[in-house]
Order: C-alpha cells, then sequence, then structure tokens
C-alpha cells in the first residue's frame, strides 16, 4: 500500500508539471512555420552572398597586391634605366646613339597597353551584357535567381560580383596608366639623352669651326702681305717700263726680291 501511495504521489506530481507545462506553451500554426522556414533560406541566401562576396573581395586584394609588387619591380626598373642614362652606360662618348633595346622595351610597353585596353574593353562589354540580361529578365526569374545563389554563381563564372567587378575594372585602368606613364617616361630620358648628346656634338662642332676660322685668318693674313708685295713690284716694273719708254738708252736695274731689299 506504500508502494502503490507513493506511485500515486509521483504520478499526481508529474500531471501537475505537464499540465502547467501545457498552459505555458503555445502552439505555433503552420503558416508561421512557414514563415519560419521562408526567413531560414533567406537567412541562408544572405549568409551565402556574403561568403562569395568575401571571397571575390579576396581575390581582389590578392590581385592589387600582385600589381603593387608589379608596380614596384618596374618603379625599380625604371630606376636602373635612368641610371644606366646618366652614367652613360648605353653608348660610348663620341658616338651615334643607337639603343635598339630602348626602343624594343618601349614597342613591348605599347603592345602590353594594347592588350589591356582590349582587356578592359572585353570586361566593359561582358559587364553591360551582364546588366542588359538582368533588365531583361521577367520578374519571376529575377526572384528565382535571387532565391537560388548557386545558379547566380554559375551565371557570374569567372567575373568578379558587384563591387568586385569595379575593383577589377579599376584594376585594369591601373595597369594602362602605369604602362602609359612608363613609356612616356622612357621617351622623355630617351630625348634627354639625345639631346644631351647633340649638345656635345655641337660643343665639338663649334670648336672645330673656331680653330678653322682661326686658321683662315692667318691664311688670309698671309695673303694680304703677299698681295701687298705683288703690288708694289708691279708698281716698281711699272715705272721701270715707263722709264724705259722714255728713254732707251737707260739701263734697268733688277728688280729687289721684297720691300726690305727695295728699301
Amino acid at each position: 500500500m506504500l508502494f502503490d501511495r507513493s506511485q500515486w504521489i509521483v504520478s499526481s506530481s508529474l500531471f501537475q508539471v505537464l499540465k502547467e507545462a501545457s498552459k505555458t506553451m503555445k502552439v505555433i500554426p503552420p503558416c508561421q512555420r512557414s514563415i519560419q522556414r521562408c526567413t531560414c533560406t533567406k537567412v541562408d541566401e544572405e549568409a551565402a552572398m556574403i561568403v562569395s562576396l568575401t571571397e571575390s573581395l579576396q581575390s581582389c586584394k590578392d590581385e592589387l597586391a600582385s600589381c603593387q609588387s608589379e608596380l614596384e619591380s618596374a618603379k625599380a626598373e625604371v630606376d636602373k634605366w635612368n641610371t644606366a642614362f646618366k652614367q652613360e652606360s648605353f653608348v660610348p662618348s663620341r658616338k651615334s646613339p643607337e639603343p635598339q633595346f630602348v626602343i624594343d622595351y618601349i614597342q613591348t610597353l605599347k603592345s602590353s597597353e594594347k592588350s589591356l585596353k582590349e582587356e578592359l574593353e572585353i570586361a566593359q562589354m561582358k559587364l553591360a551584357i551582364r546588366d542588359l540580361k538582368s533588365q531583361l529578365k521577367p520578374e519571376s526569374m529575377k526572384l528565382q535567381t535571387d532565391e537560388d545563389p548557386e545558379v547566380d554563381g554559375e551565371e557570374q563564372g569567372s567575373t568578379p560580383a558587384g563591387t568586385s567587378r569595379m575593383a577589377y575594372l579599376e584594376v585594369i585602368n591601373c595597369k594602362i596608366i602605369f604602362s602609359t606613364f612608363v613609356l612616356i617616361l622612357l621617351v622623355y630620358i630617351l630625348i634627354l639623352y639625345c639631346l644631351d648628346f647633340f649638345k656635345d656634338e655641337l660643343r665639338a662642332a663649334n670648336t672645330v669651326i673656331a680653330e678653322m676660322r682661326e686658321i683662315q685668318a692667318v691664311r688670309v693674313d698671309a695673303l694680304e702681305k703677299a698681295q701687298a708685295t705683288h703690288a708694289k713690284e708691279f708698281e716698281y716694273l711699272k715705272n721701270n717700263l715707263l722709264t724705259l719708254q722714255q728713254s732707251p738708252r737707260l739701263v734697268l736695274t733688277a728688280a729687289p726680291e721684297n720691300a726690305d731689299a727695295q728699301k
């Protein structure tokens, strides 16, 4: 009897606990359950979108780091070229400049700039086609694409999404601007080097011309002196001829060899 009474007490206490719990518990209607499921799916989609954006941002960061390393290497190469031009290690002095490798490098930069511009145009065309497709899609397809992140990821392919596409285009623009800057800098350095070379050549030519003028001045002085001597001799011979014509019996003396002998 004591055992049955204890069982009855335990069962009654459990019944009271279950009764109080049933009062506090709320029954969730089916519509609220479907809303909760939709909320969970939207949260999952947003989380997947955040993950994809984070991955694209990380890829853009990696590409930016590689571009920065390329920029540093290009700066070092430009500094090396500048020091080489300053030290005149390309062409020896007093020789015609033939920096063919400079011209080849400039042509390489031009071709790389052209390829980067083509890549930028292709990326812009892809972006415009994607925007046009998104505008021409019906609302039902847009909702289906928004609800299915895997389809969105497949449509994206290798092209970055959202702001990452703009960052990709900005990186290509930076590459084009940098290659143009390097090209202009190399052309400017080449022009400066040619100007220095031609200045040296002009200075040397002016020195040679001055020396030739001095030599010509000395020669002109010698010719003027010889002309004066010849004029005096001609005058002397003319006087002798007149004297000879006036008196045929007069014996003519020999003409002096120079002006000092005449004096």
